[in-house]
């Protein structure tokens, strides 16, 4: 049943689907924007749909700036550094310690001055520190070892005979 069918490649099959122009609201003359054609139908019931709610003034014109009022809130109470940007944790840490219990207005030039001291804070302790350095490699206690030795995964995944000679296979 299905032999017949797999036997013709795949280019050569006939294509029952083609795409289909929208029609254009414009005048001006544009090059037509193709569907696929099982959604063409609905595509122009949508625009349709559309356009009486349009008429209507179902619609709003414009648009919120923001989905959520609670997002929205909770990012305006949010400190922000230089350019825009939300305080990562180190800088919100230093940010808090500097405030001391004071409050200020948000975006104030007050508020703006504590935001920039603390980010520079950041900044000048974290330049003390080579972010690229290793870490120290991890202590492995063993019974064996009788003390704290460094940790060598190679060693470890290594099976125990791998430092004996390979013994010759017999025939």
């Amino acid at each position: 049943m299905y032999g017949q069918l797999g036997m013709v490649p795949y280019m050569q099959m006939p294509s029952t689907y083609s795409r289909v122009p929208l029609p254009s609201d414009a005048l001006v003359e544009e090059q037509p924007t193709y569907v696929n054609a099982k959604q063409y139908r609905r595509i122009i019931k949508r625009r349709q749909a559309r356009a009486l709610l349009e008429k209507k003034n179902a619609i709003p014109t414009t648009r919120k700036n923001y989905l959520h009022e609670s997002r929205h809130a909770h990012a305006m109470r949010r400190p922000r550094g230089p350019g825009g940007r939300f305080l990562v944790k180190a800088e919100l840490e230093e940010y808090k310690r500097l405030l001391g219990g004071r409050e200020f207005v948000a975006g104030s030039a007050e508020e703006k001055e504590v935001v920039a001291e603390a980010v520079a804070n950041v900044a000048a302790g974290s330049a003390g520190q080579d972010l690229l350095a290793p870490p120290a490699p991890p202590m492995m206690v063993g019974a064996a070892l009788g003390a704290a030795a460094p940790f060598n995964a190679v060693a470890a995944l290594a099976p125990p005979d791998a430092a004996a000679p390979k013994k010759a296979r017999g025939v």
